[in-house]
């Protein structure tokens, strides 16, 4: 691992536990006083920084989560939550009620830490010795700290499981090891390993901020944004689109450039926090970017009406939006009963291709009970199948139907040609219907054909492609089960 004095600052706290619980002076506790860290424990607690896990105990051992550990970066930092609880990031699983939100918020804004992915920061998952390490590294560069040299001489050499510290890590780690603030755990032989993967302790964090309290330094020249100015951002979004914002901090120099852009209706307009909105449902969102020090820019952009139809990629939460209103878990179990799903059904009427008894193509009429919110749009997939010059023949079609764990209970599934297109398990054993074979039988559909695709255009999905291993042919499905 490379060793090399990084240009970070480095500044880390410890958690008040669950943030209860009343200190003892000195950190006195009862399940302290034999620990390894115990001094360590007592400096923090008498500089006030920790809290007991109840009046009597400290539970040095028990782990920290990403929630905790930031929150206490933010009380570090003296973070008013009050001023950060608007303009939070929106992270589907940090409550806006919960103790870590304004510190979440405060933490993304100025640049100490991100999500994990998919709208989500996972408050309650364990913060591992890596992600601690990168969260202190962010803390210090972006708030302005640097380091007094360390009072003892740090080990430098490799950490044994230095193959597996991530590579978005390996510096902060680095910055860790060479400060002295985290040297590793001794493996008896001479050398350290860091665990990067396991969780952080409150008393292993309790090492590290007393030897932080010590050694870091305040820039007192760093400079902070005096403003923000939106650069490029759309008037207005169409169905399905997305379109990355851009903003210019002020001045050029300031040391802390981080923002961070917000919804303030995500359900309309989904934005990340690096500025890649996207169209979710018709209606208005104000869009806003916000400096580490609070500065903001906003913009009104209108999410278009979502015509009628369904298309090729629409995300799975507008698809929601589009047939419920609503997100949901699963489409197939929305309606509790038959009476419940026919209120939101609708029958429609379309013309096929069929194959008389002379063997030409003639034109035949079905009605296809569907749901509501999904009718135009299956209008369109028919006219646009009969508007094939190779007029693929239909002579069987179904649609809603009441039954266990599938889309066709909610309207969402067409069945065309069942006995040619069948369902087989994957040793391709029928289920139901005979067999499929295009070669044999102009009513199998050929798989990636002209039908497939024109499904596909709208957003649905043939039964061919699920993981089961099982394949339903004749089977249009819009959520794709």
């Amino acid at each position: 691992m490379r060793k090399h004095l990084i240009a970070l600052m480095l500044c880390l706290a410890i958690l008040l536990a669950a943030f209860p619980a009343t200190a003892l002076a000195g950190g006195g506790f009862t399940d302290t006083a034999d620990h390894w860290a115990a001094k360590y424990i007592q400096d923090v607690c008498s500089l006030g920084l920790f809290s007991g896990t109840s009046d009597t105990t400290f539970s040095p051992n028990a782990g920290m989560t990403r929630g905790m550990f930031v929150t206490v970066l933010g009380r570090l930092a003296g973070v008013k939550a009050a001023q950060w609880k608007e303009n939070q990031p929106f992270f589907t699983d940090v409550r806006s009620n919960a103790y870590y939100a304004p510190y979440i918020s405060w933490a993304v804004h100025n640049g100490v830490a991100k999500g994990t992915g998919n709208f989500t920061f996972s408050p309650d998952s364990p913060v591992t010795r890596e992600q601690m390490s990168v969260l202190v590294a962010n803390y210090s560069r972006f708030l302005g700290y640097s380091f007094k040299p360390p009072e003892q001489t740090p080990y430098t050499g490799d950490f044994a499981d230095e193959k597996i510290i991530a590579k978005w890590a390996s510096d902060a780690v680095d910055l860790l090891q060479i400060t002295g603030i985290l040297s590793g755990i001794a493996n008896g032989d001479g050398t350290y390993r860091f665990a990067p993967k396991s969780g952080a302790t409150r008393a292993e964090c309790c090492v590290v901020f007393s030897k932080l309290h010590r050694a870091l330094v305040k820039n007192d020249k760093f400079l902070l944004p005096s403003g923000v100015k939106i650069t490029a951002a759309p008037t207005s979004l169409s169905r399905g689109q997305s379109f990355l914002l851009k903003a210019d901090i002020a001045p050029e120099i300031a040391d802390n450039q981080s923002m961070t852009w917000v919804s303030n209706n995500p359900a309309v307009i989904r934005v990340t926090t690096d500025g890649l909105a996207t169209w979710q449902s018709p209606g208005t969102a104000v869009l806003s970017v916000v400096t580490c020090n609070q500065k903001k820019a906003s913009v009104t952009v209108t999410a278009q009406s979502a015509a009628d139809l369904a298309y090729k990629g629409e995300t799975y939460s507008s698809k929601c939006n589009r047939i419920f209103g609503r997100y949901v878990d699963d489409p197939r179990l929305v309606y509790s009963s038959s009476a419940e799903a026919e209120q939101n059904l609708t029958t429609i009427t379309v013309n096929v291709w069929d194959i008389g008894s002379n063997k030409q193509r003639i034109t035949r009429t079905y009605n296809l009970t569907i749901h509501k919110n999904i009718a135009a749009t299956v209008q369109q997939i028919f006219a646009e199948i009969y508007a094939l010059p190779s007029k693929p023949p239909i002579h069987s079609l179904g649609g809603y139907r009441w039954c266990s764990k599938s889309e066709h209970t909610p309207g969402l599934a067409i069945d065309i040609n069942w006995d040619e297109n069948y369902y087989c398990d994957p040793n391709g054993n029928a289920i139901t219907g005979s067999f499929f074979d295009p070669s044999r039988s102009e009513y199998s559909f050929p798989v990636g054909g002209e039908v497939e695709k024109i499904f596909e255009k709208y957003g649905f999905t043939r039964g061919i492609y699920w993981r089961s291993g099982y394949k339903d042919y004749m089977h249009f499905s819009f959520f794709g089960t």
